[in-house]
């Protein structure tokens, strides 16, 4: 394998372009009309992929909010129960047997 560049000079693998010189686009980046119009689902998905680490955040948080507030719920209806302070169940009206009319035959 022989070394075509010139001996005095080094070559610097990572120097794509000078720093002076002005940038070049290719044809098909600078066409008028590539523009596209993105659909629904594009722009659904262009913007989950922006937002979701927040998004991902924001639904933890909120479920760990509803688990909270269901236990306080639960919670309380439990204690009240247990102190008797809960509305007595509904005392049956008739006989087993009698007619759901209020129990009188007629």
């Amino acid at each position: 394998m022989t070394d075509e560049r010139s001996p005095g000079k080094t070559h610097d693998r990572f120097a794509v372009a000078a720093a002076d010189e002005p940038v070049r686009l290719p044809s098909w980046m600078a066409e008028t009309g590539s523009e596209q119009e993105l659909t629904g689902a594009e722009r659904r998905r262009l913007t989950w992929a922006r937002h979701r680490g927040k998004l991902g955040a924001g639904f933890v948080v909120g479920v760990a909010v509803l688990l909270v507030a269901l236990t306080i719920v639960v919670g309380v209806a439990v204690v009240r129960l247990v102190r008797g302070e809960a509305p007595p169940a509904p005392a049956p009206t008739g006989t087993a047997g009698a007619a759901q009319d209020g129990g009188t035959d007629g």
